[in-house]
């Protein structure tokens, strides 16, 4: 899990009073992975299924004291990941009738196939006072 917050504010006059207003934030809360579940199976296959989860809050204008002009986006993240891989370990032995001290010379060989696929869906409520007035 992961969080971030970010806050912008501005200085401003209504009738004479001073205050200090919000004129932008972002709040981010991710989950990633939220779960997560990974499989190996007989010949070097390995599976990994994992789901991720974002939602993240935009505030533009001062919420709080102004209501003319803010608006408040939320926008929510889900994905799926899917990993399949197929390790291949094999060595090959090679005979060196040449060199007196060494007989063979081994070497190791790892091949490593994997396939990534990703599915998701982002959501997003917009909130707005500029088109009628009101909330």
């Amino acid at each position: 899990m992961s969080s971030s917050e970010s806050v912008r504010y501005r200085f401003n006059e209504d009738d004479g009073q001073y205050y200090i207003g919000e004129e932008s934030s972002t709040y981010t809360l991710s989950f990633s992975p939220l779960i997560k579940a990974g499989f190996s199976f007989s010949g070097n296959l390995r599976t990994d299924i994992g789901y991720n989860r974002t939602i993240k809050t935009d505030n533009r204008g001062d919420v709080l004291l102004n209501y003319s002009n803010a608006s408040i986006t939320k926008t929510f993240q889900d994905n799926m990941t899917l990993n399949l891989s197929y390790s291949y370990n094999k060595g090959i032995t090679i005979p060196v009738p040449f060199m007196k001290n060494i007989d063979v010379i081994n070497m190791k060989n790892e091949i490593t196939f994997s396939l990534q696929g990703k599915y998701g869906m982002d959501k997003k409520i917009v909130k707005s006072s500029e088109c009628c007035g009101i909330w």
